[in-house]
């Protein structure tokens, strides 16, 4: 199982990391990844659109155990 993770890096900010609420898995790591990608985008878009500069952005998946 895979979650989402994008990490943002705001000019005059921590670098933040977002993980979906409520959390959600995937089955594959490109289905994962492929949403990771939007997310960072929507993102990026949505404090970009507020003012906010931003320095640096990744999105990720990170792998979880089954339980």
């Amino acid at each position: 199982m895979w979650k989402v993770l994008v990490i943002i890096c705001m000019a005059g900010f921590d670098c933040t990391a977002f993980q979906q609420s409520p959390m959600q898995y995937h089955h594959s790591y490109d289905e994962c990844l492929s949403i990771a990608i939007e997310k960072e985008k929507h993102l990026t878009n949505a404090y970009t659109e507020h003012g906010y500069y931003i320095i640096d952005s990744k999105s990720y998946c990170e792998q979880q155990p089954v339980t």
